[in-house]
């Protein structure tokens, strides 16, 4: 990464996540019927997320690009899988740990999808959590153009709802405002399941976490500045006192939950045929 670029939440999050679990994957998970919501159990949810999307692969399906490759865990299952893979990385981060993970085996483009120009083409485009980082009336014309004919697109992200009120967790289209740009879009919808309920029990150990760990020092930290560095912390605190509300709201609230994340987001999968 070069000096001058600035690392986003969620390069950071994915690079942190990768050295904590280098094997594993970075994602919602899937939580199976009886699968228990603990942080034990998280490593199989997310095994099993990804088997979720494998499975909705169609058949016939040679070659794929992965959009939004992160550190390139899915790339290599779809590898390991028969697949010829290529991806596509906007984060000079992520596309640098991507290559150390995949090696010759896939080709990483270093850009934003809607920038990417390639003389190939595909059999299934993939957008795996990545769909929300991309405009719609971008994406889509531009993953019809990179198939095959009769190829496909497969989306697995999470959506905004109109539902009323102050939501804790940003990111997502807004579903109501999307489903109307697919409509316009050259693609017949094969698939729409929702499958938040699956996914939303990771939010609620994030937030149990957050709430239980990050909150107590957090406080701490306050406290001590309060009682040793008064006047520091009281520009601290009036300089970033919006910031600090903000901070508190989206996570230590009780609105950072599985009932929250299924109120203002619906988590899908999307399969779609190019025309």
């Amino acid at each position: 990464m070069k000096p001058h670029e600035k690392m986003s939440t969620q390069e950071l999050g994915l690079i942190l996540g990768s050295r904590l679990f280098p094997g594993g994957d970075l994602h919602y998970g899937y939580w199976a019927d009886g699968l228990e919501v603990t942080w034990a159990n998280l490593a199989t949810a997310q095994v099993a997320y990804s088997e979720f999307l494998m499975d909705h692969i169609p058949g016939g399906v040679n070659s794929i690009l992965d959009v939004g490759v992160g550190t390139g865990v899915l790339a290599e299952k779809l590898t390991a899988r028969g697949y010829k893979v290529d991806g596509v990385s906007p984060s000079a981060a992520l596309t640098h740990l991507a290559r150390e993970r995949l090696g010759e085996a896939v080709t990483v483009f270093p850009v934003r999808f809607q920038d990417l120009e390639a003389d190939r083409r595909y059999d299934l485009v993939i957008f795996s959590e990545s769909f929300q980082y991309v405009p719609p009336e971008l994406s889509l014309p531009k993953a019809h153009e990179v198939l095959n004919p009769g190829g496909h697109v497969l989306i697995i992200d999470f959506f905004k709802t109109d539902a009323p009120g102050k939501r804790p967790l940003g990111g997502g289209h807004r579903l109501s405002r999307f489903y109307p740009v697919l409509a316009r879009q050259p693609f017949t919808v094969l698939e729409d399941k929702d499958i938040t309920a699956q996914t939303a029990p990771t939010m609620e150990l994030v937030g149990r976490l957050l709430r239980e760990y990050a909150q107590p020092m957090y406080d701490i930290l306050g406290s001590y500045l309060q009682n040793n560095h008064r006047v520091i912390a009281k520009t601290l605190g009036w300089l970033f006192r919006k910031r600090l509300r903000k901070i508190r709201f989206k996570l230590f609230s009780s609105q950072l939950s599985g009932e929250s994340f299924h109120h203002f987001q619906s988590y899908r999968l999307f399969l779609l045929r190019k025309d």
